[in-house]
């Protein structure tokens, strides 16, 4: 978690994942973020989702606990998915529609 940026490490901490969180990175390309959440902070359910398909082999080869799905978000995910925790990181900046993608994200998101 040492080589992420200080605003990544601030909530992603033991106080704030709990474990057994179910965990969406999209656009987690080869897993390795979440995987450095998972063996170093929370042992969380990891899900990452992206279009990538060569970067996703890479990480089903060395993560295999990993659940990757293969697609965009959030077409590609069934629509009744829910998860404790998502993230975007270094992603955001590049959506075109972003509006969409907040409403989407918000959907998929259990509420409290």
């Amino acid at each position: 978690m040492g080589d992420f940026f200080k605003s990544t490490q601030y909530f992603f901490t033991k106080s704030y994942l709990s474990e057994g969180s179910t965990f969406l990175d999209v656009g987690g390309s080869s897993g390795t973020f979440i995987n450095a959440i998972k063996t170093e902070v929370a042992n969380i359910k990891p899900t990452v989702i992206d279009p990538n398909l060569e970067a996703l082999e890479i990480g089903r080869k060395n993560f295999p606990y990993i659940n990757f799905c293969h697609g965009y978000f959030p077409q590609a995910l069934p629509k009744d998915s829910k998860f404790d925790v998502i993230s975007m990181q270094a992603f955001f900046p590049q959506i075109p529609n972003w509006k969409e993608m907040l409403l989407a994200l918000s959907k998929h998101t259990r509420k409290s």
